[in-house]
This record gives C-alpha cells, structure tokens and sequence, in this order.
C-alpha cells in the first residue's frame, strides 16, 4: 500500500474508545460507586456498575501486559462479603457498529487476577442491538431492543497469575445498530486483599483473529 493509504488506515481497527486506559478525566480512584445497577463512568467512556449497595474499587494501574502503560483494576476491598456481579462496560459508537454490519469480528483482552482472586472466571461479553444508542446497563439484563450476545464468554482466570491475552471472535448480525464491551465477575465468600481483575488493551476489530493492540 502507499504511504498515504497506511496514514488513513492509522487509528480505525480497533472499536473501542480508551482501550488502553489512558485517560481518566475525573479522578483515577473509585470507591464505593452507586449500587443501584446504573454505570458510573470511571475511565473515559468506561462505566462500572453493580446490583446493589455494597463495597468495590475501581482504579488505574500500571500496565501488567508487553506495551502496556496502564490497565483498569477492578474488585472487592478487603473483608467485603458482597456477591454482587461486577461489571465494567463501554458502548461502541454508531459509526463502529454500523461498520461491524454482518462482519467477523474479534474482541480481545489482557486480564489478570489478584492474589486473593475469589471467582473462578471472568465473563467476557460483546452484546449488540437493533436499536441506536440504548443504555449499556440493559446489557445485564437483555434489555437491549434485538438483543443477541454473539460472545458471551465465561474465562477461566487463576489468582496471582499472570496477566494473558484472551480472544474471542463472532460474526454479528447485518441490522445490528448498537454494540457494547462487557466484562465482569462475581466474588466469592470474604474478600481478601487483592481479589480484583485488572483489563488492559481491549480491542474489538474486523478479523477473525486477535492482531497486534492500536489504542
């Protein structure tokens, strides 16, 4: 390809806004967001939420992965008996989705556990809809006009081990309008110091493969 067209292919692969968790414009430090199951936006266009009133933290950290300079850690505090499903979410825009129209596409991960990680896996999610611009608290729920989850995946994440990038790939459907990044899990028993996920480098793309991460 010429040099012009490789400028212009620059910056459009990957779907998701702030994949790297670069930028945070509030603060870089959560505790204790709402638990009425509505997201509050931690990172740029990241939204963390839960069912009910109950301890969590969400945080930037330094990155874990190859290329990384930070990821988004989400858990438990110490000593929380919470089993409430936390969740993290972002909504693609329009002009992604429409994009993603009948495409394969693959929807990659950096996780790691903490040391006192207490579920077994973490879910990961990509959802779509028939409908522009729907909340992405709907996710949870199937809420979403159309509703499909053409990757619902739930993946296996060993405690203190680590980071490693997770992929999964589907095709969606050719009148979806809207389209939405999941990933959550659900703790276990009394939490520990370090039962949380940190995610770096999220990318969805038009492949049927993971390729190398572009913010």
């Amino acid at each position: 390809s010429t040099e012009a067209e490789e400028a212009v292919g620059t910056g459009l692969k990957n779907g998701v806004f702030n994949g790297d968790f670069a930028t945070w414009s509030a603060t870089t430090t959560y505790a204790n967001l709402s638990g009425d199951d509505d997201g509050d936006e931690t990172a740029d266009g990241w939204f963390f939420a839960q069912p009910s009133v109950a301890s969590n933290a969400v945080s930037r950290q330094t990155g874990q992965a190859t290329g990384s300079r930070y990821g988004l850690r989400f858990g438990r505090p110490a000593a929380s008996t919470s089993t409430n499903k936390l969740r993290i979410w972002q909504r693609l825009t329009t002009e992604e989705v429409y994009r993603y129209r009948g495409q394969t596409v693959t929807f990659s991960v950096y996780l790691a556990g903490g040391a006192n990680f207490s579920a077994a896996a973490v879910n990961c999610k990509l959802a779509t809809g028939t409908t522009e611009e729907e909340d992405g608290d709907l996710v949870e729920s199937g809420g979403l006009g159309g509703f499909a989850q053409p990757i619902n995946q739930s993946q296996s994440l060993t405690a203190g081990g680590a980071i490693t990038r997770y992929s999964f790939s589907a095709t969606l459907g050719a009148t979806i309008k809207e389209a939405f990044v999941q990933i959550s899990y659900t703790g276990v028993g009394t939490a520990g110091a370090a039962d949380w996920v940190q995610v770096e480098q999220v990318q969805v793309e038009i492949a049927d493969e993971a390729t190398a991460f572009e913010s």
